[in-house]
C-alpha cells in the first residue's frame, strides 16, 4: 500500500478529549493495514473503558520508563502514558508508525523528534460535550473540566481532521491525511 522509504514517518494524532481520536484511529487502521498504530501504555485499568492499551500500574510504568522502554511518556489527566520504544525501531525500518498522543505533550516530543508529523482532531464544544458524557468515564465537573482545556494552538504544519458528521466520513479523512503525510515524508527524504 505505502512505499517503504529509507527512513519512516511518524505520526501523532491529537486533540481535545471528545473528538474521537480512539474511533478514527481505530478505523484508519481498519483501512491502512501497511500501517502501524501503536497502543498507548496507561496506569488506567484493562477494563475502564476507551482504547485497546496496555494497562500498567504506576510501578510498572515507572520501571519501564526506567528501563528506557519508551519513545515518549507524558502524564495527563492523572494517569501516565507512554509509546513504546518499538515505534522508533519500526521508523527506522522504514514504517509508518501511528501513536494516540497528547497536545499537552506535543511541544516536547517535537523538540525530542523534529521529523514528526501531526494530525490534529477538532469537533465542536457541543459535540465534544455529548461524547464525554456518553462515554461514562468521567464525572459532569471532570467532563467541564476537560473542555475548558482548549488553548493550545494548533500547529500550522498539521493536518486537519473535522469529525462532526458521519463516523465513515471522519475515518476517511483520518485516513487521507495519514496516507497524505506519509507520502509527503516520503518525498522529503528523497
Amino acid at each position: 500500500m505505502m512505499g517503504r522509504p529509507e527512513r519512516g514517518c511518524l505520526i501523532a494524532i491529537v486533540g481535545p478529549s471528545g473528538v474521537g481520536k480512539d474511533s478514527l484511529i481505530e478505523g484508519a487502521r481498519e483501512r491502512l493495514p501497511g500501517v502501524h498504530f501503536m497502543r498507548r501504555t496507561i496506569t488506567r485499568p484493562a477494563g475502564a473503558g476507551g482504547e485497546d492499551h496496555h494497562a500498567l500500574t504506576e510501578a510498572q510504568f515507572d520501571d519501564r520508563r526506567r528501563r528506557g522502554e519508551f519513545l515518549f511518556d507524558w502524564q495527563a489527566h492523572g494517569l501516565n502514558y507512554g509509546i513504546s520504544i518499538d515505534a522508533k525501531l519500526l521508523f527506522l525500518k522504514g514504517h509508518t508508525v501511528v501513536f494516540n498522543g497528547s497536545r499537552h505533550a506535543l511541544a516536547q516530543q517535537r523538540d525530542d523528534w523534529p521529523e514528526m508529523k501531526i494530525v490534529w482532531v477538532t469537533a465542536s464544544h457541543a459535540i465534544r460535550a455529548e461524547r464525554l458524557a456518553t462515554r461514562g468515564r468521567e464525572t459532569k465537573e471532570e467532563i467541564i473540566e476537560r473542555l475548558s482545556t482548549d488553548t493550545l494552538q494548533i500547529p500550522r504544519e498539521a493536518a486537519l481532521v473535522e469529525n462532526e458528521g458521519s463516523i465513515h466520513d471522519g475515518i476517511a479523512r483520518m485516513t487521507e491525511a495519514i496516507k497524505c503525510l506519509a507520502a509527503d515524508q516520503q518525498r522529503e527524504a528523497s
